[in-house]
């Protein structure tokens, strides 16, 4: 295969997978009171590596979109499903950075 294929292969590979986490994290969280838990639990599964860093901020930022809103009495919720959908997409664009600083390494000490 050549470079220009390698790269082209693996951009879309990681475009695909930063879209699919994004997507499945917005049909999980539609309505964030009644979370569809096979996809919320393939959507954290996908994102683990990264979403065990980022649980922090996830927390803070999930929970605060939470409590301005007031979506658990009433209030509005798609700024909660923005939340979920904008730190699980996050942790998977941190998860391409380490998988691509990993390969990069590995090709380095290989030459």
């Amino acid at each position: 295969m050549t470079p220009m294929a390698r790269i082209w292969v693996r951009s879309v590979l990681e475009v695909g997978y930063v879209a699919s986490v994004a997507i499945l994290a917005i049909i999980a969280t539609n309505d964030p009171n009644h979370i569809a838990f096979p996809a919320f639990d393939i959507v954290l599964a996908l994102c683990m590596p990264s979403l065990v860093l980022l649980a922090p901020v996830f927390y803070a930022v999930v929970g605060n979109v939470w409590h301005v809103t007031g979506a658990d009495h009433g209030g509005i919720t798609w700024p909660v499903t923005a939340a979920y959908a904008v730190m699980l997409t996050a942790a998977a664009v941190l998860n391409v950075g380490l998988v691509s600083m990993l390969v990069n390494a590995r090709s380095r000490r290989r030459a």
